[in-house]
Order: structure tokens, then C-alpha cells, then sequence
């Protein structure tokens, strides 16, 4: 049986299915099957981003209304070996609802040693549906403090969805715009340092993803980014982490 991580966060545009990506490229790297599950219905993006978007006849709503199995709605992703996706409805309102997500899942997660579903923004049903199923989740934050606020209130609803275990991740993380904040933080309610981060959100720091524009390029054009790349060195990092790995946090 395999294990199911939700990747979310409070606001949108943080980075999550970039994350999602990355994660899911560095599993299958080691070995393990991986599905990348995009939880966007209306908004859905991985399958552009997989290069798989051609490919596409049916969705996860197809599988819960019957019209096909769920192994038909599972598509390679062909620049990743060993990740496949099941995408998003097209249409918001084919949404799965949280009830179906808990039968879904866990029957994903008999075929895939990973299961990651990519939550969409915010805190509403879309959320809720990709977290009710979920071992454990990634809360991805900027390092601003609307970011992190957002960040502390997904954690709490998490906490209420019963899921248990929560890291936090920091992305785009640029040093020189953090300074900026960090700049007379006493003043004006900022972020001391990375340790305020940690404390105002409340979650246990699994990572920190600088920003890194050609990671971010190559996902958006459906390709996989060099493993030398910084984003997806730190990428690397935090799977060894979730593995079990002892790797030391660094910026």
C-alpha cells in the first residue's frame, strides 16, 4: 500500500504543482511508482506540464461516474519514467467531492507507492476533497507574511481533517527579497528571520526551494528540469527527507 501526500497552501500561486513535479520526478528517480493526482477541477495544469495534455480522454470525474476504469484515466507521463497522472476535471463543476476522494484514493494507492495530489488554491471544497484522503501534506508558502498567515490556517483546518503528519515547505525562496522584509520588522509586524517563519505558520520546516526560474520554465513547457538546477537539488533534498534520509536543512 502506498502513501498519499497532499501538496497545498493557503493562497494561490505559491508553487504547489511545481513542487508536486518535482517531488514526483526525484520518487520515480528512486525507483518508486509514482501518480500525480491533480485535484484542480475547472483549473487543472499537469497534464501541460507533463506533456501529456494531447493525450487526454478521460478524467478522475469519468472514473467516479463509471465511464471508464480508473487504469483509463492514468496516462505516462513520458518525459518522467515511472510517473504517470490522472488530471483534473475540465470543468469545476465535475468536481470529486470529498466523500468519493476516500474510496479513490486508497484504491490508487494499491498500484502507486506515491500517490500526490496537487490541491487547488484556497481553502474550500477543492481543498477539502484532496486532503479527507491524504497521509500527510506539504504546506507550501512564500516567505511573506501573507504567505505564512495563509499557511497557519491551512495547517489548522489539516489538523481538523485529521491529517496527520504537516512540513512545511519554503518556495521561491530569494534571499535578497526576505532581507527586504526582514528590514525594521519590529515596526511593522515582519519576519525576523526564518525561524519567524516557522513559528508564525506553525509547521514543522521540511525544506527551502530558492527561486529558480529554470525550473520553473521547463516544467511550464512540459519538461523535466536538470537535477543540477538549484530548485530541484533542494527538491531532491526534502524527498531524501521524506524517505527517511538525515539531510541537513541549507539555503
Amino acid at each position: 500500500m502506498g502513501t498519499a501526500i497532499v501538496v497545498t497552501s493557503g493562497k494561490g500561486g505559491v508553487g504547489k504543482s511545481t513542487v508536486s513535479l518535482g517531488l514526483a520526478s526525484q520518487f520515480a528517480a528512486g525507483g518508486e511508482r509514482v501518480l500525480l493526482l491533480d485535484c484542480d477541477a475547472g483549473l487543472r495544469s499537469l497534464d501541460r506540464m507533463t506533456g501529456t495534455e494531447e493525450a487526454l480522454v478521460f478524467d478522475s470525474s469519468d472514473v467516479v461516474a463509471g465511464r471508464c476504469a480508473p487504469a483509463d484515466a492514468i496516462y505516462p507521463c513520458v518525459t518522467m519514467p515511472g510517473v504517470s497522472l490522472m488530471p483534473a476535471p475540465a470543468s469545476g463543476e465535475d468536481l470529486v467531492p470529498e466523500r468519493v476522494m476516500l474510496r479513490l484514493v486508497p484504491l490508487l494507492k494499491r498500484y502507486f507507492d506515491r500517490v500526490i495530489l496537487d490541491s487547488p488554491a484556497g481553502v474550500g471544497r477543492g481543498f477539502r476533497a484532496a486532503a479527507a484522503a491524504a497521509d500527510c501534506a506539504l504546506i507550501v508558502c512564500n516567505s511573506d507574511p501573507v504567505c505564512i498567515r495563509d499557511a497557519s490556517i491551512v495547517r489548522r483546518l489539516l489538523t481538523e481533517l485529521e491529517v496527520p503528519q504537516q512540513r512545511l515547505v519554503i518556495n521561491r525562496f530569494n534571499a535578497e527579497y526576505f532581507g527586504s522584509l526582514s528590514a525594521g520588522w519590529e515596526d511593522a509586524g515582519g519576519l525576523r528571520d526564518l525561524d519567524d517563519v516557522i513559528d508564525q505558520s506553525g509547521v514543522r520546516l521540511i525544506g527551502i526551494v530558492p527561486e529558480d526560474r529554470q525550473m520553473t520554465a521547463a516544467f511550464q513547457r512540459g519538461c523535466v528540469p536538470a537535477d543540477d538546477l538549484p530548485g530541484m537539488t533542494a527538491l531532491s533534498r526534502i524527498a531524501a527527507r521524506m524517505n527517511g534520509v538525515s539531510v541537513p536543512l541549507s539555503l
